[in-house]
């Protein structure tokens, strides 16, 4: 059987502190011609979300030209980062409220936080929950 993004997620969110599920998923998309976010989840997880901001980037820039923005399982528009500093920075009740969409935080390849408004939790948060592996 054929394994999928699905199996993948399923298994990242039900071990979401391991992460030899999140390396296999990285050598699939690399085998599957998605080595960006491959590089991506790999130098997050081995090297920290400072130095991952430059695979980041690449794999941002491809979503930006038309590409599936659902690589994260966000709406398009949302601010994304794979830093602490400036998650906290953008998400304030002020940044909220002059934003088109919410922010997210990326962590170890993945997202694990996000801060938005109250309609867009309702709008998109119950299908999150079955396919992000959220941080404890």
């Amino acid at each position: 059987m054929m394994a999928t993004h699905v199996d993948f997620m399923a298994e990242i969110i039900a071990r979401p502190e391991d992460d030899g599920p999140r390396l296999v998923y990285a050598d699939w998309l690399e085998e599957h011609g998605d080595s960006d976010r491959a590089e991506f989840i790999r130098v997050s997880i081995q090297r920290g979300h400072e130095a991952a901001h430059g695979a980041l980037a690449r794999v941002n820039q491809r979503a930006c030209n038309g590409e599936e923005w659902s690589v994260w399982s966000l709406p398009v528009g949302w601010d994304i980062t794979c830093s602490r500093k400036l998650f906290d920075m953008r998400w304030d009740v002020e940044g909220l409220r002059h934003r088109a969409g919410g922010v997210a935080l990326l962590v170890r390849g993945f997202v694990a936080e996000v801060a938005c408004r109250c309609a867009d939790w309702f709008r998109h948060g119950p299908a999150w929950s079955g396919r992000l592996p959220w941080s404890a």
